[in-house]
């Protein structure tokens, strides 16, 4: 069990000084770009990216076993870690790989411990580990989509009452969008931008709108770019329709909050059953248990 314990401290020691090295050099890259030393285009070049050495071993690795990955498995990885906004900038083959190695870094310890020793305990001991590793890293990818898909959630009502707002002083889609964007930060007015870039670029609105809602996951996201291209195809007032829309969200939060209300009760239930009924029986009942035990 401790050479287990003290692999995986080695292996953590090991990966956070490749890490912290890494965000050395690109310290230095970026200061020598700052005080005229070196130009960007050379720092581009050298690839020097926090964790740029981490991520090239994955691409080698990814080269080599992108045929024998499940390409359905993948693509929903790809979904996901884009609904998570792509963290550290992996794919979906990149992440699979992660679920591997992850899996593998245990059972591989299981004949260097029984030549050290070990028993057939420490071994099913790894194994298990070795499962469990293996589903780490999605329970690390659904915090994370879930965590940026809240965020957007709370965000969206604001953004939609002041898409109304400007929509109702005369601007357009784009342009209350664009103004939207200016007030309303964090993740939605980003991907908002990107949308609006997106179209300046070239890309239809109504493309641009479904690959906002498709990169998010998120349903009332989804719901709105839906609105907002059938108002566009349908020559719909884009005012109401946003006031509708908000109307609509705000039911559903009305509506979220009642059965979560009314669900509180039967949650708190065993709580109260736990810590304070069973220790007032205790308490209550404890001196007669004490006397009977003592009759006889």
């Amino acid at each position: 069990m401790h050479y287990g314990i003290s692999f995986c401290v080695f292996s953590a020691v090991v990966f956070l000084s490749i890490y912290i090295l890494d965000i050395k050099t690109y310290g230095k890259s970026k200061l020598a770009i700052l005080i005229g030393i070196e130009d960007e285009t050379d720092i581009i070049r050298s690839s020097y990216q926090p964790g740029s050495k981490v991520r090239a071993f994955l691409k080698r690795l990814q080269s080599k076993l992108a045929p024998m990955l499940p390409g359905l498995a993948v693509k929903e990885f790809d979904s996901k870690l884009e609904w998570a906004g792509k963290p550290f900038g992996l794919g979906g083959e990149e992440f699979y790989i992660i679920k591997i190695g992850s899996a593998l870094v245990m059972p591989v310890l299981i004949p260097v411990l029984i030549l050290l020793g070990g028993g057939a305990g420490t071994a099913f001991l790894l194994v298990c580990l070795g499962l469990l590793g293996y589903f780490v890293p999605d329970l690390w990818l659904a915090g994370k989509v879930q965590e940026r898909q809240k965020a957007i959630k709370k965000q969206l009502l604001n953004f939609i009452d002041i898409l109304v707002i400007c929509s109702d002083a005369g601007l357009n889609l784009s342009e209350a969008i664009k103004r939207t964007c200016e007030h309303q930060k964090g993740l939605l007015g980003v991907e908002f931008a990107r949308a609006i870039k997106e179209i300046e670029m070239g890309k239809s609105r109504r493309q641009a709108l479904e690959d906002l809602a498709r990169r998010n996951g998120v349903d009332e996201l989804e719901q709105l770019a839906h609105a907002l291209n059938q108002a566009e195809q349908y020559g719909s007032p884009i005012v109401l329709m946003l006031k509708d829309q908000a109307k609509h969200m705000r039911e559903m939060r009305r509506n979220k909050a009642q059965e979560a209300a009314q669900t509180s009760s039967v949650k708190i239930l065993f709580p109260v059953v736990v810590f304070n009924f069973i220790p007032l029986m205790i308490i209550l009942l404890s001196p007669a248990v004490v006397s009977l035990g003592r009759s006889f």
